[in-house]
């Protein structure tokens, strides 16, 4: 994934959810549960927020911790840091955007 691709996959998620409520993009680097190495997102429209974005969660501002490592990030280019420093040292991560929010899971 490039900083171009976090950046567009960020703004059609975010306009997207103006007219589709529950819209959302996965992505799972290569290594992270990726069938193969190609770029791809998966969109989905869900009823009910996944289980992550739940806001008991601390990193949705809650005060019960996720159990898996979690970190949640508001702006695109705050996404693309902590991506680009993944992709640096060769971390795994599965990502969701959320219109306005981003969630990460890295290995």
């Amino acid at each position: 994934m490039t900083e171009e691709d976090n950046e567009y996959i960020w703004h059609v998620t975010r306009l997207l959810g103006e007219t589709l409520p529950g819209v959302g993009f996965g992505y799972n680097s290569y290594g992270a549960g990726a069938s193969v190495n190609h770029l791809h997102f998966q969109m989905f429209l869900r009823d009910k927020p996944l289980p992550v974005a739940h806001e008991r969660w601390q990193h949705n501002g809650g005060g019960e911790v996720y159990p898996a490592q979690c970190y949640r990030f508001d702006s695109p280019d705050t996404a693309w840091k902590i991506l680009a420093a993944l992709h640096q040292v060769e971390t795994t991560y599965n990502l969701v955007y959320l219109p306005g929010s981003g969630l990460l899971h890295a290995a």
